[in-house]
């Protein structure tokens, strides 16, 4: 009988003993929830376990660096977040020393020097020294990346010129076209913008960033307004999860095109539909502040 209750407590917690997750585990979830201090929380408990393993260092460096993004509200939170942008790029630094192929933290560490102020921390030309690391061991990602580092310093037939060359090394990556789509939104080249959002959803009719900015185009530019609307009620439709949708814009956005459009009603429902999912938005409640003075709607 002993044997047999042994057998049974054995029989139930062995599921619960081989799904149960690890420290590290329920911290990157944590991390994925913007649940930032409580990541810090665990990962600190690890690396005092184990301070030479790469994975608690590289993961609480990034709970230190997307914690700094946070926090960086009024004098106080800047302070703060110099301090924590601070912590997590010595905690990547140490990862990157024990695992020198740790690209996604180098990556980090790109995105964090170049778009950081140099008051704060930010340093260009380490930005560089980590993007050249990147290039050594995934020339694909270091091209791209840069890319987007060109674009964001407003480079861009520059970074229009990498893409060409992008897209003639790697033809198969067609998400490429989203970066072009984006570049030629900034440049207010709405045509060539609309081509190489239209270039994704072709080949992907799911793409629901190239979808969502396709509409946002056309808010812009004030054409292909039929098919800026068909794009964003696909985007809002869509099965994925609200939390990963920027669905209060969508709305406000499909509202600015039915009001283009002279469809006042349906702007107006738009307008209100976005204004539920965040009643603070000052945006949201200006356009149909204004769209109510204009139109007599019932």
């Amino acid at each position: 009988m002993k044997n047999y209750k042994i057998f049974l407590i054995l029989f139930f917690a062995l599921p619960m003993m081989l799904f149960s997750e690890t420290d590290l585990e329920i911290s990157q979830k944590l991390i994925e929830e913007k649940d930032y201090d409580k990541a810090i929380d665990i990962l600190e408990e690890l690396i005092k376990e184990e301070n030479d393993s790469w994975e608690y260092n590289h993961w609480l460096g990034v709970a230190y660096i997307e914690k700094s993004k946070h926090s960086a509200q009024g004098l106080f939170g800047m302070f703060g977040a110099i301090n924590q942008f601070k912590k997590g790029k010595k905690y990547l630094h140490k990862a990157i020393e024990i695992n020198p192929d740790d690209v996604e933290g180098r990556e980090l560490l790109v995105y964090s020097y170049h778009y950081t102020p140099g008051i704060a921390g930010g340093d260009k030309n380490k930005a560089i020294d980590q993007l050249n690391e990147i290039a050594k061991r995934s020339p694909k990602k270091a091209m791209k990346i840069a890319i987007e580092l060109l674009q964001f310093d407003g480079e861009y037939e520059k970074a229009i010129e990498m893409c060409n060359v992008y897209v003639a090394q790697y033809p198969e990556d067609y998400q490429i076209y989203h970066i072009f789509g984006m570049i030629y939104q900034e440049k207010e080249d709405y045509p060539e913008a609309f081509e190489a959002f239209e270039t994704i959803i072709t080949a992907d009719s799911t793409a629901l960033s190239s979808l969502y900015q396709f509409g946002r185009t056309a808010v812009y530019s004030e054409t292909n307004i039929d098919r800026g609307i068909e794009c964003l009620q696909l985007y809002i439709n869509s099965d994925t999860d609200s939390n990963d949708l920027s669905l209060d814009n969508a709305h406000w956005r499909l509202g600015t095109l039915y009001e283009i459009k002279g469809m006042y009603p349906q702007a107006k429902m738009e307008y209100e539909k976005a204004m539920r999912l965040d009643p603070k938005d000052k945006d949201f409640k200006n356009s149909i502040k204004k769209l109510m003075k204009n139109h007599e709607i019932d």
